[in-house]
């Protein structure tokens, strides 16, 4: 079935990493680049308004005082309904390596502008001996037919077989066009190309676009 993700990506406006170069490693260099970054990505629950939301999200920074900074899409950490008072919402993250299991995390009290994507922003303290791959960035410019993967789905780890592809780019310039196989379970992961990360999933549906691009 073709459909299409809807990807938001407006970490890289906050400055927060650098481009990563593609591995020289022989095989799928984009199967690779996921493989590396699994350290980074986190399965995401949040319940508030008496709803459980689940998703992904990425490490994108830490601060000096030993906090990982952590975006995820907003539709997963905050209810969408307008709300008679401000929702009261527990949100946790789950690392991919059990090592370091599950931890509270706390949501950034200020909600960006909804022109800006869907995006929310989580700190959680970082476990001991716990690192992450911080040049994770592919800062190119999209074009077809580059070959792109989600990572993470229905709260595990996973690598799609195969790619999607590049198809285009919408005339504001901040969302492409993606074909290929998707499924639902996905948001907040990182979309990935064989340099590293451009993206984050914020919806999977059927048609034909897609991407807010970094």
């Amino acid at each position: 079935m073709n459909q299409t993700l809807r990807i938001t990506a407006t970490v890289l406006g906050l400055g927060l990493a650098l481009g990563m170069t593609a591995p020289a490693a022989a095989g799928d260099a984009g199967w690779i680049v996921a493989e590396r970054l699994r350290g980074n990505v986190v399965a995401v629950t949040a319940q508030g308004h008496g709803e459980k939301r689940t998703g992904f999200g990425f490490v994108v920074s830490e601060s000096a005082a030993g906090k990982l900074v952590i975006v995820t899409a907003d539709h997963v950490a905050r209810s969408q309904e307008v709300l008679p008072e401000p929702e009261v919402v527990s949100v946790t993250v789950r690392f991919l390596d059990p090592v370091f299991g599950e931890r509270p995390a706390t949501l950034a009290a200020q909600r960006l502008d909804a022109r800006r994507g869907d995006l929310a922003v989580l700190l959680v303290d970082k476990p001991t001996g716990f690192t992450w791959e911080k040049r994770a960035w592919d800062t190119r410019q999209m074009a077809p037919p580059e070959p792109v993967r989600y990572i993470g789905r229905q709260g595990k780890w996973d690598i799609p077989p195969d790619p999607l592809k590049v198809m285009g780019r919408q005339t504001d310039k901040q969302k492409l066009e993606l074909q290929g196989d998707v499924q639902r379970g996905t948001s907040g992961a990182p979309l990935l190309s064989d340099r590293g990360i451009v993206g984050m999933v914020v919806q999977a549906t059927v048609g034909a676009w897609a991407v807010d691009g970094l």
